[in-house]
């Protein structure tokens, strides 16, 4: 939730807690008590949409790690069949490992999967020669459990992520709606109450405002002239 929606939904908060603690002033009213629980309610809507949003990012950000990992594992593996293959003049197997990280992720999700599973695949036969070029035999195993990482968090991570964003929608329509609420309908009860409870308007207005009461500004005090 970005800045100016967090400092909105505090101010729906404090509204509606003050409202909860003058509730003696217009508790009698059945049209009020219905439009104190419907701001309740649109702010218990923002927060569960706010969740959802935050698992969405949360799930975006972790399928980007577990990629990047993917890549560079993967990366490893090809600068050693690079070099082997270089060392042993076979252009077939260089062709098999002459990748860029930039490379390796060119495609769809399905697409870099299936490269940086071949490249594991290809790794195998000659595996005792990249050994001598710095890749130790058993990290073939961390490459191919990293692109099982990235492949078991692609299918939820794009579901969730597709959810975030529609809920983010959502999240944003519900301000409006209370925004809407309280400028139509609650306001406008409270202004009912001018007459019998002046100081209980004045607080709620405070609280409508975003960030807290305003505070006057006093304008500097001009010199005193000097006495000639």
């Amino acid at each position: 939730m970005d800045k100016p929606h967090v400092r909105k939904l505090q101010m729906y908060e404090a509204v509606l807690v003050y409202l909860e603690l003058k509730n003696a002033i217009w508790t009698a009213s059945t049209i009020f008590n219905a439009e104190v629980n419907a701001l309740k309610a649109g702010i218990i809507q923002i927060k569960e949409k706010d969740r959802i949003n935050k698992k969405s990012n949360d799930a975006t950000q972790g399928k980007k790690q577990k990629r990047d990992a993917m890549i560079k594992a993967t990366s490893k593996i090809c600068d050693a069949g690079v070099a082997y293959a270089d060392s042993i003049d076979d252009a077939e197997l260089r062709g098999k490992f002459d990748f860029s990280p930039k490379d390796l992720e060119e495609g769809n999700v399905e697409i870099v999967i299936a490269r940086c599973r071949q490249i594991a695949t290809d790794a195998i036969p000659v595996a005792l020669g990249l050994k001598d070029w710095g890749l130790p035999t058993e990290y073939l195993a961390v490459q191919s459990a990293t692109v099982d990482a990235f492949e078991l968090a692609s299918p939820k991570g794009k579901e969730i992520v597709t959810t975030g964003k529609s809920t983010n929608k959502e999240m944003n329509a519900e301000f409006k709606v209370v925004d809407t609420h309280l400028k139509r309908r609650l306001d406008k009860l409270v202004n009912g109450y001018q007459d019998a409870a002046p100081d209980f308007v004045t607080e709620y207005y405070d609280k409508r405002f975003i960030g807290g009461r305003k505070k006057k500004v006093v304008p500097p005090t001009p010199p005193t002239p000097p006495i000639v």
